[in-house]
C-alpha cells in the first residue's frame, strides 16, 4: 500500500504532539517534584506562607514532604545542583 504526503503530515502532526507530553508513567524523584513546583512554592512563600503550612498541603498519596525536606532541595535547585561529595558545603560551587 502507499501513503500520501498528507498521510505523512498527519503521523507527523501526532508525534510532535506527543514530544510535547509528559510520559504518564515518568517516575520522578523528591527534588524533580519540588523543582515543578518551585514557582509556586516561591509565589506562596512572597505572600508570606511558612514552608510548614506549604508542606502541610503537599500531600498525596505516595507523596509526603517536610519543611526541612523542602527548603533544602529549594535550596539545591537555586545553587544548580547537589553538593560534590567530600566538598564542604561553603566550597561547593
Amino acid at each position: 500500500m502507499r501513503y500520501t504526503n498528507d498521510d505523512y503530515k498527519l503521523l507527523k502532526a501526532n508525534l510532535d504532539r506527543l514530544l510535547e507530553e509528559e510520559p504518564e508513567d515518568e517516575r520522578i524523584t523528591k527534588q524533580q517534584m519540588v523543582q515543578k513546583l518551585a514557582s509556586g512554592i516561591a509565589a506562596l512563600r512572597k505572600k508570606g506562607h511558612r514552608f510548614e503550612k506549604i508542606a502541610a498541603r503537599l500531600v498525596i498519596p505516595n507523596f509526603k514532604i517536610t519543611p526541612g525536606t523542602m527548603r533544602s532541595c529549594l535550596r539545591r535547585e537555586k545553587r544548580g545542583g547537589r553538593r560534590q561529595p567530600g566538598v564542604p558545603a561553603a566550597a561547593a560551587p
